[in-house]
């Protein structure tokens, strides 16, 4: 019924801190808490008290204040703001080694789309056997560096898009001008040469550049539609980074927001000055904030 309940439930000498986090970091918790920060940050508490109620059932009696085992206080959760949604999900990765609520790509389908980017469940019969020049994009699961017998460093990185998962390699060249892209949770876009002899596909990389940033560059005007004040200093935060300033650093994006007042009876329509990067994960991390009612492109 509650975080209370299932510590009552549990033995702590078979259930570590360790494994209840990552039981948090992957949502196994949700329909008790869905703020999984929360619930993360609660979890020593958790342990705590399923101690407290262990004991009293192996004791027998009830504690000092009267309290039977089932009737221990609730365990106190500390008031912070959930995960915005990439880094619910590099907590999923981080918890089980994939994702598993969704796909980080799934914020970048628009751009994708945009940027004639192909899925790598297509790859094979794009190929047919033969060879050609493809745009990918994946989020890094992995790295890999080699040796060549020449001496010369290459890498097998490992990415995985919304239809699977699949290895590239990156000789070189391009590894030493790049290398400080190639990290886990990394989403990239990358052009590739594919070649397919009935077997997986070859896939040596062109180019690297970040997803994020090729993105943010195909994104439209931005309205967002709030109806109280509370959202629009947080939303300060969210678009801050992007905002281009003097040095002309940034996205080319207007962003609006749109104040919808009176019960929705008033619309007050204000664009936000100076132009913005929102890029797909900016504009996901918009609209799971609370007090925002829709997130649009104008």
């Amino acid at each position: 019924r509650g975080l209370s309940d299932f510590a009552d439930r549990i033995d702590p000498r078979l259930v570590n801190k360790r494994q209840l986090e990552n039981l948090a970091r992957a949502g196994a918790f949700d329909t008790l808490n869905p703020n999984r920060a929360q619930v993360l940050a609660a979890a020593e508490q958790v342990l705590r008290h399923a101690q407290s109620a262990t004991e009293s059932r192996v004791i027998g009696q009830e504690s000092l204040f009267g309290e039977a085992a089932g009737d221990l206080p609730a365990i106190p959760v500390p008031e912070m703001e959930d995960w915005l949604p990439m880094e619910r999900l590099a907590q999923e990765r981080d918890a089980m080694g994939f994702y598993l609520s969704a796909h980080p790509l799934d914020a970048f389908r628009v751009p994708l789309r945009r940027l004639r980017v192909r899925g790598f469940a297509d790859v094979v019969g794009l190929l047919n056997g033969g060879g050609r020049r493809l745009r990918l994009a994946g989020a890094v699961e992995g790295v890999q560096e080699r040796t060549s017998a020449k001496g010369n460093r290459f890498a097998f990185v490992q990415l995985s898009d919304t239809t699977g998962s699949y290895e590239v390699t990156v000789f070189s060249e391009l590894l030493s001008s790049r290398r400080e892209l190639l990290r886990v949770g990394a989403n990239l876009l990358v052009d590739v040469e594919g070649r397919s002899d009935g077997e997986s596909p070859r896939l040596t990389v062109q180019s690297i550049q970040p997803l994020e940033d090729v993105a943010s560059r195909t994104v439209a005007d931005v309205q967002i539609a709030v109806d109280r004040e509370e959202p629009i200093s947080r939303l300060g935060d969210v678009l801050g980074p992007g905002r281009n300033g003097n040095d002309g650093n940034g996205g080319k994006s207007r962003v609006s927001l749109l104040l919808r007042l009176d019960g929705g009876l008033t619309e007050v329509e204000v664009e936000l000055p100076g132009t913005f990067a929102v890029s797909p994960e900016i504009r996901g991390n918009i609209a799971h904030t609370p007090g925002v009612l829709a997130v649009q492109e104008v």
